[in-house]
C-alpha cells in the first residue's frame, strides 16, 4: 500500500475521524449524560483519555452552542418517518440488487420495498394487498397499496 498517496492519506483520515467520533459519542453517553450534571467527574473516568482531554470535552458538552446542536439533532432524527434500511445502499442500488437476486420473477412495489421499510407498514401493505375486491372491480394495483399505506405518515404520497 502507498502511504504517500493522497486517496490513501484521505482514506485513512475519515476513518480515524469517524473512530474518533464514536469514541467521543460513546464517552458522553456513557460518562456525562447519564451522569447529574453535578456529579460529572473531573478527572477522566476511563484510562486512555488524559484529564486534559476529558476537561476539553466536557467544557464542549457545556456549552449552549453544542447543547442546541444536539437538540435540533434529536429533533431532526424524531422526524424522519420513513428511515433508510437499505444499508450503505442508495434506493437505485437496492432496486438493482433486488431484482439481480431474484431473477426472472416480477416484482411489484411492495416486493422492492420489503426491506427498506419497517415490518409495521409491511404488515399494512399486506393487509391492505388481502382485502377483497368488490365483484366487477379491478384489484389495486402493488403501487396503489404502497402509496396508500405511506400517505398515511407522510405530507405527500409519491415515493
Amino acid at each position: 500500500m502507498d502511504t504517500e498517496s493522497e486517496d490513501i492519506q484521505k482514506a485513512c483520515y475519515d476513518v480515524l475521524r469517524k473512530v474518533s467520533k464514536n469514541r467521543r459519542y460513546i464517552l458522553k453517553r456513557d460518562y456525562f449524560d447519564k451522569v447529574p450534571a453535578n456529579e460529572v467527574s473531573i478527572k477522566s473516568p476511563v484510562k486512555d483519555v488524559s484529564d486534559e482531554e476529558w476537561e476539553a470535552l466536557t467544557a464542549l458538552w457545556v456549552t449552549p452552542r453544542h447543547r442546541n446542536t444536539c437538540t435540533k439533532n434529536k429533533d431532526s432524527r424524531a422526524a424522519v418517518k420513513f428511515g433508510q434500511k437499505t444499508g450503505s445502499r442508495s434506493y437505485a442500488a437496492h432496486l438493482y440488487a433486488t431484482r439481480e437476486e431474484r431473477r426472472g420473477e416480477e416484482l411489484d412495489a411492495v416486493d422492492i420495498l420489503r426491506r427498506p421499510i419497517t415490518a409495521r407498514r409491511m404488515a399494512d401493505m399486506e393487509a391492505e394487498m388481502d382485502i377483497p375486491v368488490p365483484q366487477g372491480a379491478p384489484p389495486m394495483s402493488a403501487v396503489a397499496v404502497v402509496a396508500k399505506v405511506l400517505s398515511k405518515e407522510a405530507k405527500h404520497g409519491t415515493f
